[in-house]
């Protein structure tokens, strides 16, 4: 999908930064469709370690608090006794949808454009995970959902607000849309820019958010904005000199492997510091907006 001479512009009537030249549709559904999307990036890793010890309760831990912002801002108040109906878009091989149905005994739909991770949900149980959306739509022309969430997808998708008014249209009236996404150029990214001159990758993904424009996005879309946290700052490493992941890209496993040891000692209560830190400073790693629809 890239090549090496992309770069990173302000997209002025997209209102977003963004990958130049920006893909289409097609090549960006083929690339990430194709298997190797998924043993030559981070998704290969990410279900690897599925069942590895080391990242069962860090992922639990995350996954238990996106779930508890779907609960809290279910539209029925009575989401102990009926929890949201739920689409996980991007749901590899389905351990967020297993968790879901762990947590709440709702059974969870996901899409899934890669075949191999498809296959690894259906080795392991979890046989509700769709091709597409279209594929979805042929077994269930009507179903619609209280809740869809797209977890480190949006930053993959071109012409993103397009997307989300796709997602719109399969929600419930007053469903909700849960997102997460890096947060890009984000105040210890310009800390590290200014000394070592860091800037993101332009690589896998095709957009880059900050607050302000993701907040633009889901607005023009159709969502009005009704909770904002994010992850663990992993930038402040490199910035306080702890671990020099930037400076000494070897040191990159260290920061990651502490990262999720302190987010395994602390469990959900992590998330509760890191709501505070966006909040007050705007950083995190990645950002956690859900949007209602209007």
């Amino acid at each position: 999908m890239n090549d090496n001479e992309t770069e990173i512009v302000f997209d002025s009537n997209l209102e977003i930064h963004r990958l130049n030249p920006y893909p289409d549709y097609q090549s960006s559904e083929q690339y990430y469709s194709d298997d190797r999307f998924y043993t030559e990036h981070s998704s290969a890793k990410w279900l690897e370690m599925e069942q590895s010890d080391f990242h069962k309760g860090w992922k639990n831990a995350y996954y238990d608090y996106l779930i508890s912002l779907i609960l809290k801002y279910s539209p029925d108040k009575n989401y102990r006794f009926y929890p949201p109906n739920l689409l996980d878009f991007g749901c590899a091989s389905g351990y967020f949808l297993d968790r879901y149905y762990q947590k709440t005994g709702k059974i969870a739909f996901g899409i899934e454009p890669s075949e191999l991770a498809r296959d690894i949900g259906l080795v392991k149980g979890t046989s509700h995970i769709f091709e597409s959306l279209e594929k979805f739509r042929e077994k269930y022309p009507t179903r619609r959902f209280d809740t869809i969430s797209l977890m480190l997808v949006l930053e993959h998708i071109p012409y993103p607000v397009e997307f989300l008014m796709k997602m719109y249209d399969n929600l419930n009236d007053n469903g909700r849309i849960v997102i997460v996404v890096p947060n890009e150029f984000n105040p210890l990214q310009s800390i590290l820019a200014n000394k070592y001159g860091y800037t993101p990758k332009a690589d896998v993904h095709v957009n880059y958010f900050i607050p302000a424009t993701l907040s633009d996005v889901m607005n023009e879309a159709g969502f009005r904005v009704i909770h904002k946290s994010a992850t663990f700052p992993i930038e402040a490493f490199q910035v306080l000199k702890l671990i020099e992941y930037v400076v000494k890209p070897g040191k990159g496993q260290l920061a990651y492997e502490t990262k999720v040891k302190f987010e395994k000692l602390l469990g959900v209560n992590s998330y509760r510091i890191y709501k505070w830190l966006f909040g007050k400073w705007g950083i995190g790693r990645e950002m956690i907006f859900v949007g209602v629809k209007e």
